[in-house]
This record gives C-alpha cells, structure tokens and sequence, in this order.
C-alpha cells in the first residue's frame, strides 16, 4: 500500500514533464516553419522597393512605356502599342437631372498596363510567386496614362480621409492605378415619352493626347494582364464593371449596364481608342400620376360636371369654367418648370394640351348655347294702353276716370281703324285674291332642333366624358404598349464605331 501511494506522485510528474516537452517542440516546430517564409517575404519586399528605387534613378514620367510581348523560347520583342486595361465599380448615382442634361456618379475605376522599366523579378531569384509592391508615393514620378472622360463637367478625386487612390507594381512591370472619384457627366436625354421615358447615359472613356496607334483601352475582363488582344466590337465586357447591390436613383429604376467600345477617328490627329460605360434608366412613374396626371384629369372632370348645371346659372357655370381653365394651367406650369424647354413636343405636353381644350371647350359649349338661347327668344314689347292702365292705380278717382274715358276712345278710335283696313281685304279674298301679294310664303326661320339649347347640354353630358375616355385609350396605349423600348444587346448604342 505504501508502494503504492509512492509511485503514484512520480508517474504524475513523468506525464505532466512529457506533455510539457511536447508542447514545446509543437511550438518550436512551428516557429523554426513560418518564421522563414515571413522573414523570406519581408526580405523579397526589401529587395524589391530597393530595386525599384535604384531604377527610378533613371526614369522619365515623360516617356511612355514600351511594353514586350513574350515570344517562343522565353524571347520578348516590345510592342509599339500600349495596352492599358479600365475596371469599374460603381457605388452611387448621386443625382440625374434633366434640366442640366447630366448626372453625377460615385465610383472607382482602375487601370492596368505594363512598365518594364519598374520589373525586378530578376533580383527575386526565380520566385514564382506574384509579389505587390506599393508605390502610390511614387505616382508624381512615374508616367500614368491620360485617361480622362469626353462627356466630363466637373468631378473630384476624394479626400477623406487620406487621398482616395493607390499604386501598386507586380514583378513583372504590371502596375495597377485605382481612384475614387466624384463626377458629373453630360447626358444627352430625350424626352419624347417623358413620363414613361428611358434614358441612357454612359461614361465616355478615352485618351486625352495618344492616338490608338500609341496607347490603346481595353475592358479588364481577367486576372493576368495580357499585353495584346483583339477586341470585339459586337460583345458586351459587362463584367468589367460592378455595381453596388443596393444603388437607388429618385424617379428612376435601379439602373443596368453595358461596356462597349466606340473608337473615334478625328481628321487631324487621327484614329483614338473610346470606351462606353453605358447605364440605362427607367423612369418611375409614380410622382407624376400623383402630382400630374391625376389633378388635371380631376380638373377636367370637374369641367364636365358643369353641363349638369342649369344653364340659367350663369354665375355658377362662368365661374367653374375659369377656375378650372386657371387651375390646369397652373398645374402645367409647376411641372413643366421642373423640364428643359426642349423644341420638341413630349408625352406630358399632349396631356396637359387636350386637357386644357377639354376646359376650355367646355366653357366655349355654354357661351354657344347661351347664344342659341338668346337668338330664340321671343321679345314682347308692352302696349302703350296697358302701361298707362297700370297708372291707374297711382291716381285718384276723378282723374282716374278721365284716364279711362281717354283710354277708351283711343280704343275705339284704333278698332275702327283696325275694321277699315281689313274691309278691302276682305273683298279682295272674297274675289279669290291673295289678300298680300307682297307676304312671302316661306315658313319662318327657326333654329334646328337639334341646336336647341337643352339638346345640346344632354348630348354633351354624354359626349364630352366618351371624348376624354377615347382620348386616355389612345394615349396610355401609345405611351405605355407602343413606344420603343431600348434594348442592351445590341453592337452599339451610342453610334457604330468609325473605321
């Protein structure tokens, strides 16, 4: 037993001194594996930026790269042509205004091309390995390419909180430029069927001083750089440019995009190499049938409801016509103030136009039967005895009795008179004699019936709504179902490319 409770404490102690030697060698393994490669890779970032500053000695920002081609058995021959690669992503559309034609983007572009004077994968002993070296405070030395945008009005590169670009080199030459920037871009929009319009804006990308023969762009469309490449005309490299998932623009749809190439061929300088980031937007259309379409189809419906008002009412009816003619013409004002006076006529201007003739001839319906009206009356004129019998009653009796006896001799007077002029007439009909050779025949002219005043409210209390729902027929068909739609696929929309 005592044996026992002896050999118990020693072996405890050989376990805990055995786990304690392994721990120390798992520790030390490690150590004597990745100190190496982490003191390697230090020591290839050393080597490199002392390389890279030793050829900078030498180097001019004013001379544009030559970069070689790989050919067979490892030989390089230099290309004339520079081939620089543009990337995009885009992380905002901060405004699309169409009173200044323009809209203004949030985004980061980076560039890639080759300069063999900054390689040194000659001092990395043959590693295979790609290494990236930082040289963004190098970037006022070393020559960058001119890229600039052809539709540009004005931009920023951002600050916050440091300069918003950097600059890195490869072994092999490749250098890698990537910015944020702010900028504002020309659109040339057309608003045809504005408010159920589709614009399309693009960046215009290209070279502001070397013809194509000297620099020419290319989509990034993969990992490696390749120093050569045809391009095609016809395809969209749509994957050299990213979007942020959650990108909103007011009155618009989330935008889609498309990447194109548009070489231009200037007659002075010659052929230069264009890129197209081309966004297309769809106009939502829900601000203006709330503030637009719907008040004015109010306002001509209330327009309308005047013929159900007597026409007797002349107040009631000339006030509802100028108050609704007023009140549309405001309202097309207010929207039409927020648009560029284009030359051409557009889908809102239609509405508000037939709107406004709907208004106004409604109002021109009252003042042509208040005419009519008129025209049909019949004027009596009071007779001079029956004026002077109603002053009877303001005289007294005895003059009141001498009124009398005036008035009915006059009477009589007038009735003898009235039976001698019809006894020749008699007798001439008595002959068998037109009693008036001088009476026309014809019957009296009287307005149509069809014109009569009350005919024409009813027909317009039935006509005039049928016109203005025929009208929205054509229109929402036109606007909605047969305008064109712009599609993405096609080789290219901003014009095919010279050649």
């Amino acid at each position: 037993m005592l044996a026992d409770c002896i050999e118990f404490p020693v072996v405890a102690n050989i376990l805990t001194v055995c786990l304690f030697r392994m721990q120390f060698w798992t520790i030390a393994y490690f150590l004597a594996v990745s100190l190496p490669a982490a003191w390697s890779h230090d020591n290839k970032l050393s080597v490199a930026e002392t390389e890279i500053a030793r050829k900078m000695v030498n180097y001019s920002k004013n001379e544009r790269p030559k970069a070689s081609i790989s050919g067979e058995g490892g030989n390089h021959s230099e290309a004339h042509t520079l081939m620089v690669e543009v990337q995009a992503h885009v992380h905002s559309f901060s405004s699309v205004s169409v009173v200044n034609m323009d809209f203004s983007v949030n985004f980061m572009i980076r560039q890639r091309w080759k300069d063999p004077r900054l390689s040194f994968h000659e001092v990395l002993n043959g590693t295979k390995e790609e290494l990236r070296v930082t040289i963004s405070y190098l970037k006022d030395r070393i020559w960058i390419p001119d890229l600039f945008f052809r539709n540009f009005k004005s931009g920023q590169l951002h600050q916050l909180t440091v300069p918003n670009y950097l600059l890195w080199v490869n072994q092999d030459g490749v250098i890698t430029f990537s910015q944020k920037l702010s900028v504002v871009l020309s659109c040339q929009m057309q608003l045809y069927y504005f408010p159920m319009d589709q614009q399309i804006c693009f960046f215009d990308i290209g070279s502001y001083g070397y013809s194509k023969k000297d620099m020419d762009f290319r989509w990034w469309t993969q990992n490696t750089y390749d120093p050569v490449g045809d391009v095609d005309f016809k395809r969209d490299y749509k994957v050299a440019t990213t979007m942020d998932t959650n990108i909103s623009i007011n009155e618009f749809d989330k935008p889609v995009h498309a990447c194109r190439y548009c070489d231009k061929t200037y007659s002075t300088t010659g052929k230069f190499a264009c890129l197209l980031l081309i966004f297309k937007m769809k106009r939502q259309f829900g601000f203006y049938l709330i503030y637009a379409y719907l008040p004015s189809l109010l306002i001509v419906v209330i327009s309308g409801l005047s013929f159900f008002i007597d026409r007797k009412s002349v107040p009631a009816r000339i006030s509802i016509a100028l108050l609704c003619v007023l009140a549309l013409t405001t309202q097309s004002a207010t929207t039409l103030n927020s648009l560029p006076r284009v030359s051409y006529i557009k889908a809102i201007d239609v509405w508000f136009f037939t709107c406004l003739a709907f208004v106004v001839l409604s109002f021109l319906e009252y003042a042509l039967i208040n005419s009519i009206g008129v025209s049909v009356l019949v004027t009596v004129k009071p007779d001079p005895m029956v004026r002077e019998s109603r002053n009877l009653l303001d005289l007294d009796e005895e003059k009141a009795n001498k009124l009398l006896v005036k008035l009915l001799a006059k009477a009589l007077k007038e009735a003898q008179e009235d039976a001698n002029a019809l006894t020749p007439l008699l007798s001439e009909r008595e002959n068998g004699n037109p009693v008036c050779k001088k009476c026309s025949t014809k019957p009296e002219k009287r307005v149509p019936s069809y014109l009569a005043p009350d005919k024409v409210e009813y027909m317009c209390r039935f006509l005039y709504p049928m016109a203005f729902i025929l009208f929205n027929l054509v229109y929402w068909s036109v606007i909605v179902f047969l305008k064109p739609e712009i599609e993405l696929t096609g080789p290219n929309l901003i014009g095919e490319p010279t050649k």
